[in-house]
């Protein structure tokens, strides 16, 4: 585990890491949760927020309950235990950042709203 502080080239460390872990407390829907879906890394993540939807209820990514240190390790250890089991989740993590999160998704989900809210207003 190294700890590096503020950085800004993200993109680059992503792909050096074995598990990305999201320790959080409180989340909405957490940009670098999707930045680690977008490169594949196996996750470990709490049940708070978005978080559960986004990894699909831990279909997409181990999910431990909130303040739960010997949940976290347990999840940590069974995918550096299990290297198939870590690519299999990292895998579907990608897969499903490409179709529901992809910028263009997300674009048309907004515009989608945009045209709702028009509508309503006519």
């Amino acid at each position: 585990m190294r700890f590096l502080g503020e950085r800004a080239d993200v993109e680059r460390l992503l792909p050096a890491m074995d598990v990305f872990v999201l320790p959080s407390h409180s989340e909405g829907l957490p940009l670098a949760l999707l930045e680690a879906m977008f490169t594949a890394r196996p996750i470990v993540a709490t049940r708070v927020g978005e978080v559960p939807a986004v990894l699909a209820e831990g279909n997409a990514g181990l999910l431990v309950d909130p303040g739960s240190p010997d949940q976290l390790t347990l999840a940590i250890d069974r995918l550096l235990g299990d290297p198939s089991l870590a690519r299999a989740l990292g895998a579907r993590a990608r897969a499903r950042a490409e179709a529901e999160f992809h910028v263009s998704r997300m674009v048309a989900r907004y515009a989608d709203l945009y045209r709702d809210a028009l509508d309503r207003t006519s």
